[in-house]
């Protein structure tokens, strides 16, 4: 990979993402049914309208293909493939995801998914959905919600949440490794350049032979830790993300879930709308 120069911008934007998603619906009279199926957990507005197109969708019996036909919460039945689907109370967790976990709902290769770990520590897994990812060896902070018109906005391609993570490594960190990370490093397989907000040498904490270093992304790009670590020559032991916007990992036990305050809810809307990255495609990045 070679190393280039990059200029960063801030995207304008001037979205009310927590008026149209925080505020209470009591007083509307009627959803649109991709709104009403991506408020109670069932997927992304765009997964939603696929359902519809699909023919999956019913409402008051009758299949629904229309994207543009209201329901009234409380008042019309809405099914999905026979299911009842119903505005119940949303949940929103933050997860520290142990390493060796899958995030998918199903595994291709019988390694174990986050959904299998949650259900042995007897968890509700139903209806929950990841916002964002972390790979297979990455642990760390992983939200988890049945909101999924709240998840679509948090990786809405226009925001740009800051992630931090810290890194165990095998050697020891120089200048040179900071200043080509916050320049950018160019990876051929995925053609753009691959750059770092802030890092901080953190040092040789425990006095042994590896190092940890902590790293601020604002981009999104598949392992992008790891692409940049491999092409420093940089062997990886440990990639913990700490932190996601305003909502940080602290003391939580690894394995464990904690459900997120109010105001971590809605500060992480606020953190989307405002913009508080620079740069980047915007999805939360596969560590």
């Amino acid at each position: 990979m070679a190393i280039r120069s990059s200029v960063s911008r801030r995207p304008s934007l001037r979205i009310d993402l927590s008026k149209s998603i925080m505020e209470s619906d009591s007083n509307e009279e009627a959803w649109r049914l991709q709104r009403y199926l991506a408020r109670a957990g069932c997927g992304s507005r765009r997964g939603c309208e696929a359902f519809i197109l699909a023919g999956r969708v019913r409402i008051n019996g009758r299949i629904s293909q229309e994207l543009g036909v209201k329901v009234r919460p409380g008042k019309d039945i809405v099914t999905l493939d026979g299911h009842v689907v119903s505005l119940a109370q949303q949940r929103y967790l933050a997860f520290h995801k142990p390493p060796r976990l899958l995030c998918s709902r199903k595994s291709t290769d019988q390694k174990r998914t986050i959904f299998d770990f949650l259900a042995s520590q007897r968890v509700n897994t139903d209806a929950l959905l990841y916002v964002g990812r972390l790979d297979f060896l990455s642990e760390g902070l992983l939200l988890l919600t049945t909101d999924g018109q709240w998840a679509q906005a948090i990786t809405h391609p226009r925001h740009h949440l800051p992630r931090v993570y810290r890194v165990q490594i095998g050697v020891a960190w120089s200048d040179r490794m900071t200043q080509c990370c916050l320049q950018g490093i160019f990876d051929p397989e995925l053609e753009v350049l691959l750059t770092a907000s802030s890092v901080r040498n953190l040092g040789d904490r425990n006095h042994g032979s590896t190092h940890w270093v902590e790293i601020e992304l604002l981009e999104g790009r598949n392992r992008q830790i790891r692409r940049m670590m491999k092409a420093l020559d940089v062997p990886i032991l440990r990639l913990i993300r700490v932190s996601l916007g305003p909502v940080h990992l602290g003391t939580l036990p690894m394995g464990a879930t904690r459900p997120l305050a109010e105001m971590e809810i809605g500060a992480l809307l606020t953190s989307a709308e405002r913009g508080d990255g620079v740069k980047g495609n915007g999805f939360l990045p596969q560590a």
